[in-house]
C-alpha cells in the first residue's frame, strides 16, 4: 500500500509543474516559444507552448531516485529523450523525419525493453506506441483536452497498478498524473499555455509504453489501457481514415477533429467542451476499471461496447449539427 513518500512525490511532481508553467505562462519567459494563431488553430491570441517544460520536469524529477524496475527506468529515459528533441522542435521546428526517426526509435526501443520479441507482434506494438506518441499532439488543439486526458489517464493507470499491488509503478503514474494536474490548471479555458509537442509527444509515447508495461507485468488487461485513453484514441484514428479516405494530406495541420466539429457546429464555449471531455474521459477511465484483472476478452468486449457507444453518441451530434 502507498505510505507518506507516495503522496509527498505526487505533491512534489505537481508543485514543481505548476510552478515552471506558471513561469512560461505567465513571465517573460512566455515569449520564448510563442504559437500563433492560423486558420486551423482553435486559439486567438499568440500563447506560449512551453508547459511540457514543467510536466516533465515535475514528473520525472520526482521518480528520479525511486528504485524502479529496469524496463521501467528505461522507458522514463526514453521519455526524456523524447522530450528533449520534441522541445528542440517546438524552437526550430525539425524536418519530419527527424521527428518520425525519433519516434520510431522509442517505439521500437520500448518494445524490446519490454521484452516483445522480434515477430509480427512487435510490428503491431512499435505501430501502436507510434500512434499513441503522437496522438497527444494530433489532440492537443483545445483548451483542456490533453491536459485534462493526462491527469485522468494516468490516475487510472495508479489506480491500476495499486490495485495489482505494483506500488513503485503506481507512483510513477500518479507523478505523471500529479504534474499534468500542475499544467491543467493553467490550461483550463481560457488557456493561458499549451503543452507543445515538448510535452504532448512524450506524453503521448509514456501513455501507451506504461499501458504495455502494465499488461506485460500482469497488473491489467491489454485491453485496459486502450480503453483508458478511448477518448484519444477514437477521435484521432476516425479522423485520420477519414482524411485518408478523402484524400487528405494526413501530415497537414486541420479542423476536422470531432471535437473541433462540434465546437464549431454546436456554438459550444471551450469551457463547455472541456468540461464534456472531461466527463466522458473519467467514465471510459472508470469503465476500464472495472475490466482492468478481466479476461482480454472481457476487456475487448467492453472495449468494444465503448466504441459503439462513442461512436452512437458522435453520430447523434453530426445529425443533430446538419440539421
Amino acid at each position: 500500500m502507498p505510505d507518506i513518500h507516495f503522496f509527498a512525490a505526487g505533491l512534489y511532481a505537481f508543485v514543481v509543474s505548476a510552478i515552471l508553467v506558471y513561469l512560461f505562462a505567465a513571465t517573460r519567459l512566455r515569449n520564448l516559444c510563442l504559437d500563433h494563431p492560423n486558420n486551423r488553430s482553435s486559439h486567438e491570441q499568440p500563447t506560449p507552448r512551453c508547459g511540457g517544460v514543467g510536466v516533465l520536469s515535475g514528473a520525472l524529477s520526482a521518480v528520479a531516485f525511486l528504485n524502479l524496475p529496469t524496463p521501467l527506468t528505461n522507458i522514463l529515459w526514453l521519455a526524456a529523450v523524447l522530450f528533449a528533441v520534441s522541445l528542440f522542435d517546438d524552437f526550430l521546428h525539425l524536418p519530419p523525419i527527424v521527428r518520425l526517426c525519433a519516434h520510431a526509435g522509442a517505439s521500437l526501443t520500448a518494445a524490446l525493453v519490454l521484452g516483445v520479441s522480434w515477430s509480427a507482434w512487435l510490428i503491431v506494438v512499435v505501430i501502436g506506441l507510434m500512434w499513441m506518441t503522437n496522438l497527444y499532439n494530433f489532440m492537443d488543439g483545445s483548451d483542456a483536452l490533453a491536459g485534462s486526458m493526462g491527469v485522468i489517464g494516468f490516475a487510472a493507470y495508479t489506480v491500476g497498478a495499486l490495485v495489482a499491488g505494483d506500488v513503485a509503478f503506481a507512483q510513477v503514474c500518479g507523478c505523471l498524473s500529479a504534474a499534468t494536474l500542475g499544467f491543467l490548471i493553467w490550461n483550463w479555458p481560457p488557456a493561458r499555455i499549451f503543452l507543445g509537442d515538448g510535452g504532448a509527444i512524450p506524453l503521448g509515447f509514456l501513455a501507451g509504453a506504461l499501458g504495455y508495461y502494465g499488461y506485460a507485468q500482469g497488473d491489467w488487461s491489454i485491453a485496459f489501457p486502450l480503453l483508458v485513453f478511448l477518448p484519444f484514441i477514437a477521435d484521432a484514428s476516425v479522423t485520420l481514415v477519414h482524411r485518408a479516405i478523402r484524400q487528405r494530406n494526413l501530415l497537414q495541420a486541420h479542423r476536422g477533429h470531432f471535437y473541433q466539429r462540434v465546437l464549431t457546429a454546436h456554438g459550444w464555449t471551450k469551457t463547455e467542451l472541456a468540461t464534456l471531455s472531461a466527463v466522458v474521459m473519467l467514465l471510459s477511465a472508470g469503465c476500464a476499471l472495472i475490466f482492468a484483472r478481466g479476461a482480454n476478452l472481457t476487456g475487448i468486449i467492453a472495449l468494444t461496447a465503448a466504441l459503439v457507444t462513442m461512436g452512437l453518441a458522435a453520430f447523434g451530434l453530426e445529425r443533430k449539427a446538419k440539421s
